[in-house]
This record gives C-alpha cells, sequence and structure tokens, in this order.
C-alpha cells in the first residue's frame, strides 16, 4: 500500500513539476515524507519490511521507489537548499538500510538508470 501511494505521489510530483507548481510539488513531497516516516516507524520498531508491505515483491517494489526517491529528493536539495528535500533523502535512507538489514538490499536496475 505505502508503495503504491509512493508512486501515485511521484507521477504527481512530476506532472506539477513540469507545469511548474512548486507549491504542490512541495505538498506531495510532504506528503510522501510522511508515507516513509510511517515506514521507517514501524521498521524502526522491528516490523519485518515484507509483512508490513504484505509480500515480498512489494518489500522490492519499495526499494526500488525508496532508491529513486532518495536520488530526486538528493538532487533537488543539492539544487535547492529545500531542508524538507535533505529530510527526505535522509528517511529514504534509513528506510532502505533497514531493508538491507533485512535481506532487502539496493535495487540495482533502479540505480542503473539514475542519472
Amino acid at each position: 500500500m505505502a508503495t503504491d501511494l509512493a508512486m501515485l505521489l511521484l507521477g504527481g510530483l512530476l506532472w506539477r513539476a513540469a507545469r511548474g507548481a512548486t507549491l504542490r510539488v512541495r505538498v506531495a513531497a510532504a506528503r510522501l515524507m510522511a508515507v516513509t516516516a510511517a515506514v521507517r516507524d514501524h521498521l524502526s520498531k522491528g516490523a519485518s519490511v515484507e509483512t508490513l508491505m504484505g509480500s515480498s515483491t512489494d518489500a522490492l517494489k519499495l526499494v526500488s521507489s525508496l532508491t529513486l526517491f532518495g536520488h530526486a529528493a538528493k538532487q533537488l536539495h543539492g539544487a535547492e537548499g529545500v531542508a524538507a528535500y535533505g529530510a527526505l533523502a535522509r528517511a529514504d535512507a534509513e528506510v532502505l538500510n533497514a531493508a538491507e538489514r533485512q535481506g532487502y538490499g539496493p535495487c540495482e536496475y533502479t540505480i542503473s538508470r539514475l542519472d
């Protein structure tokens, strides 16, 4: 469920960014941060990423999505200096580190498509 919401938000971010709606992009980014923080909080309390996401397939989707979002957040933070983007990048990294400790390492396919 979190991955589906994240993908919807990404689509919204790209659409709004193309239209120059900076305020809406920041609202969508805040929503993405809320979802990412919720996942991070559950994992920090010992939840299994697979159980949290509902299946191993959805756990892999989460890792792929957050690899993409984390990369975009780092890029935006560097370009615009918006603290929220830096916070999102750090939250993504925390979730990805927790997922890796549970056997869901970096998504090499997504990484190979960045930049």
